[in-house]
């Protein structure tokens, strides 16, 4: 889990991917140069965060601040990690999986229910839903594209909120866990009916991997 500060100012999640990568949305990246921005990464052998300066900034060419749609960029840090002994990355998911039925754990330092945001990481566990489900929800059949996921519960009261924007939603076990979305947006925090929608990383796959051919990728096995 990864900190984009503007300025000195937590503003967004990511996650770090790679050596070299923190994939988060491209909202959280869009008219902003890498001067502005810095990565806060928790360095598990010195058991603290630590601030990472940033080289480019790649938002997918394709998204649009009108829909939310290929809401997915790219932070290209500065200096390559050490990622064996310092830092922990996520893999990328599997292809072609939808991941409904399953639950995913969000987590970020966005707001809590009393709207202030949050000085510790904060997780919740919530049920994937398949896009037909989404789209009988409270929002407009036509927003939720193929390139989105929705997860939530019915009665709302577990999602992701402001600030968490970019960082992770993810599955698996002790083992061996992937990055299925990314926090997209959302009508308001946990609301009845208005599941949180992420981006469905597995679709970006390929546009991962050639925009970060220098970073050493974790892939799901085989």
């Amino acid at each position: 889990m990864a900190m984009l500060h503007y300025r000195g100012t937590f503003y967004c999640g990511g996650t770090l991917i790679s050596d070299r990568y923190v994939l988060t949305a491209a909202h959280c990246v869009l008219n902003f140069k890498p001067s502005q921005i810095t990565v806060k990464l928790y360095d598990t052998r010195e058991a603290r965060m630590v601030t990472k300066s940033v080289e480019k900034l790649h938002g997918n060419e394709r998204f649009s601040l009108d829909t939310f749609n290929n809401d997915i960029a790219l932070v290209k840090l500065q200096k390559v990690l050490n990622v064996k002994d310092h830092f922990v990355t996520l893999c990328l998911p599997s292809p072609g999986k939808t991941f409904s039925g399953l639950d995913g754990t969000v987590s970020g330092w966005g707001k809590l229910s009393n709207g202030s945001l949050s000085h510790t990481l904060q997780q919740v566990k919530v049920p994937i839903m398949t896009n037909q489900q989404c789209k009988k929800s409270a929002y407009r059949a036509s927003r939720i594209t193929d390139n989105m996921m929705c997860a939530g519960f019915p009665e709302g009261g577990h999602d992701a909120c402001q600030g968490d924007s970019g960082g992770p939603l993810q599955v698996g076990d002790a083992n061996f866990r992937e990055l299925v979305g990314i926090v997209s947006w959302g009508e308001g925090c946990a609301k009845p009916n208005y599941p949180g929608v992420y981006t469905r990383v597995n679709r970006y796959l390929q546009w991962i991997k050639s925009n970060a051919k220098d970073g050493c990728l974790c892939e799901p096995p085989e």
